[in-house]
């Protein structure tokens, strides 16, 4: 029983994931910031996991266990947010492991700025929880307003990730803001686009407090797949709906031609299957049809403007330089001598 309303839920999918699930929860039982509700949606896991989130309940009176039918990850956390009690509620991949101040560092600073959510930096690490790298170091920042799409989709102060944040439930509540269910890859993206866009203070602190477990998540399999080449999709759906606010508009099309160009990079490096062939057409088409306005676009990066560019001009070329991996030499070539501004 809580003695009072816990302040901050913290919902974890659970699937499949024994080997790692007992140092992500220990790492959230372990935070400074005590007044937590800690909500495992065992989603139908195969292995030890639903009697390890038993345990776990029997251990901290904090945590609920929900066990449910498979349905994924974003069923899980939908489950998890319709179960939640808190003012406030964060994500953590069952895999993944916070650092003892998280909650307290970030819950201060959305009370501090009057925001509706605050996110902070994140490290990769190995398996043996070993730091590996920085995914993001952020600068700390607060955007009211349009301002604060503009900001996400900038890339320059926020991860499409939704575990590196704490946000207002209220927000979620009024606005029916859940994961799509159908969404093959990007819920996190598409559900930070509609809560950010439904917020009027946002904040983010540059500590890094969330560790991301690369290796498993971004295995060669995972990066191989057609749904992950078309991922671009999500930024040009959000993109379209914002074509009336012209700012968000035009940040947002500068992330999908950077988006489109990356999955292009990526497919051209892989075997061909028949379904990745018919994914490789599909971005062709788009980057045939987006490549003009790309070039024209001062939003977009010069070196990614010249590489539409050239891909406009001479697509056998372009794709012929690619190929022999004699692109990246061309396009610096061309920045020096180019006069774009």
């Amino acid at each position: 029983m809580f003695m009072q309303e816990p302040v901050i839920s913290v919902i974890v999918p659970v699937y499949n994931v024994e080997k790692y699930l007992n140092r992500c929860v220990q790492s959230i039982v372990d935070q400074t910031y005590k007044n937590l509700e800690i909500i495992l949606v065992d989603d139908g896991s195969p292995d030890h996991c639903p009697q390890m989130c038993d345990a776990w309940a029997k251990k901290d009176s904090r945590i609920q266990v929900i066990h449910k039918k498979n349905g994924g990850v974003a069923s899980a956390r939908n489950m998890g947010i319709k179960n939640s009690r808190g003012k406030y509620f964060a994500f953590i991949d069952p895999d993944d492991f916070i650092e003892a101040e998280m909650y307290e560092l970030m819950h201060s600073r959305i009370k501090k700025d009057d925001s509706d959510l605050c996110s902070c930096n994140m490290r990769t690490v190995l398996e043996n929880g070993q730091a590996n790298g920085t995914v993001a170091d952020f600068p700390e920042a607060t955007f009211i307003g349009n301002d604060i799409l503009c900001a996400y989709f900038s890339e320059e102060h926020f991860l499409p990730s939704t575990c590196d944040k704490l946000y207002k439930a209220e927000i979620v509540k009024k606005n029916n803001i859940f994961f799509s269910e159908t969404l093959e890859i990007g819920e996190d993206f598409i559900f930070n686009y509609y809560f950010f866009k439904n917020s009027k203070r946002v904040s983010a602190i540059s500590n890094c407090l969330y560790n991301y477990f690369y290796n498993r998540k971004n295995s060669a399999s995972n990066k191989c797949s057609a749904k992950w080449l078309l991922r671009w999709k999500n930024t040009k759906k959000i993109r379209d709906l914002e074509r009336n606010n012209e700012p968000v508009y035009k940040m947002c099309n500068r992330m999908f031609a950077k988006e489109l160009l990356s999955c292009f990079k990526e497919i051209t490096e892989k075997k061909k299957t028949k379904e990745l062939k018919s994914v490789y057409k599909e971005i062709l088409n788009e980057m045939k049809r987006n490549s003009k306005s790309f070039i024209n676009s001062v939003y977009i990066s010069k070196k990614i403007r010249i590489s539409y560019m050239l891909f406009h001009v001479h697509p056998f070329i372009f794709l012929t330089l690619h190929r022999l991996n004699c692109l990246r030499i061309c396009i610096k070539e061309l920045i020096k001598r180019s006069k774009i501004i």
